[in-house]
């Protein structure tokens, strides 16, 4: 069993390496977390979209058969431990955690840290107050997604703007690789305002 550095990473963000960890012994860390990306992806989407319910319903149970029942139920506790990391405050929790997780070498890449991408939507998107005025929202373009740090250090930027990034930033968000759409699409589904710390 792999021994990683979690001294980074908040209380929550442990409890889900600890459940990673325990899914690991008959799959590989990559390959769990890959799946817990795509079955929270899909839950998440079945909550809110029936259109293709019935097709990820079928997907989500081809990827929890490879597992046993014990393993199956970690997953929704990996969840928890993902939304409850979000609702501390804005950070990449996903990013942070893959980095954590060593799992760049699976994927041949790596997150930009959460302080660059925050000075970069501080710079780069500057008053947006005006635009939000004028048509009641900006959209933002995110052509390499990944964990969405840079979605969420908008939302940030927003938020200390006094501006709800809920209710006035559309993001349009892609990405080449399946497990990083899959946790934008997590990200987009779970992030709300953070509770005071």
């Amino acid at each position: 069993m792999a021994s990683y550095d979690t001294s980074r990473l908040d209380p929550y963000q442990r409890e889900f390496v600890k459940l990673l960890q325990a899914n690991s012994y008959r799959h590989r860390p990559h390959e769990v977390f890959r799946d817990f990306c795509e079955l929270a992806a899909i839950s998440l989407s079945n909550a809110v979209d029936r259109i293709h319910y019935a097709k990820r319903e079928a997907r989500y149970l081809e990827v929890i058969k490879t597992y046993t029942k014990e393993e199956a139920y970690r997953f929704p506790a990996m969840l928890a431990a993902v939304v409850n990391s979000l609702e501390c405050g804005f950070s990449d929790s996903l990013g942070q955690l893959f980095m954590s997780l060593e799992l760049g070498n699976q994927w041949k890449g790596q997150f930009t840290p959460y302080e660059i991408s925050q000075l970069m939507a501080q710079i780069t998107l500057g008053d947006v107050r005006a635009v939000i005025e004028r048509q009641g929202f900006f959209t933002l373009n995110e052509p390499a997604a990944g964990a969405g740090a840079m979605v969420i250090a908008c939302a940030h930027a927003l938020h200390d703007q006094g501006v709800n990034y809920q209710q006035t930033m559309h993001v349009i968000a892609q990405d080449i690789d399946q497990t990083a759409v899959h946790m934008a699409l997590m990200l987009r589904k779970t992030c709300k305002q953070p509770n005071p710390t």
